[in-house]
């Protein structure tokens, strides 16, 4: 069987290794992890370029050469960043793992790609000036919006938008004016069909079906929802 190269860019540092054709994303996610002698595991996860110039994570059930990666260089490039946000990253233990995070949100901050309030922006380069990682670490968690959000423009199954939220606590469903929260100790199942999700709230709660452009967008939201869920029964010591 063939051995094909990965070279993985995290913030600390590379990692190279080689995988076959059943190497799926949670292994490939356990020895990177390892190699770099990050803990937990479970708030990390692995991106790839697709050919069409899209960044997306790796589905942990599947076979890491199964997914559309861009093959263009000798080995296949992918990147150790954060799946879950954790709810408060300037506590964590482990000082590798609390390094890697803060290095991603700072990156995350300087480039716009998390927006912040000014004063929250100045905050953040004093304490980074300052090398006062656990205080950025948190004033992020606490100040910034955005923070272990993520957000999903789909329909209602009547054709009406909505706005989906999914973070670590659970999932929220804005139309309109209106916004409606399923917590995770409420989840009972997030089923799939080929563009439609359907959100399965324990009883007496009534099901909420939403629709996404297509199957890829309604996977990906899919994974989104179930490892939170996860990480949410982790850190509650449920699992």
């Amino acid at each position: 069987m063939g051995k094909y190269q990965v070279r993985v860019h995290t913030f600390l540092q590379e990692v190279e290794t080689t995988i076959d054709k059943k190497t799926i994303g949670r292994q490939l996610v356990l020895e990177v992890t390892d190699a770099i002698s990050v803990k937990p595991t479970y708030f990390f996860s692995l991106q790839y370029d697709t050919k069409d110039g899209r960044r997306k994570f790796l589905s942990l059930e599947k076979a890491v050469l199964d997914h559309k990666i861009d093959h263009r260089h000798k080995s296949l490039h992918l990147y150790l960043r954060l799946r879950v946000h954790p709810p408060n990253p300037g506590d964590i233990q482990q000082e590798k793992t609390k390094l890697i995070i803060y290095r991603e949100l700072k990156q995350a901050v300087e480039t716009g790609e998390m927006n912040c309030t000014a004063k929250t922006h100045d905050d953040l380069s004093n304490f980074s000036k300052h090398d006062r990682m656990e205080d950025y670490l948190n004033t992020v968690a606490e100040n910034v919006e955005s923070y272990g959000i993520e957000r999903y423009n789909m329909k209602r199954d009547d054709g009406y938008p909505v706005l989906l939220s999914v973070s670590l606590s659970g999932m929220a469903i804005k139309a309109g004016t209106a916004t409606s929260e399923i917590p995770f100790s409420k989840l009972k199942q997030a089923a799939r069909g080929r563009k439609s999700l359907t959100i399965v709230p324990v009883a007496p709660a009534a099901d909420v079906k939403l629709l996404g452009p297509d199957s890829s967008f309604v996977k990906e939201v899919q994974e989104t929802i179930m490892v939170n869920y996860y990480v949410h029964k982790q850190l509650l010591g449920t699992i």
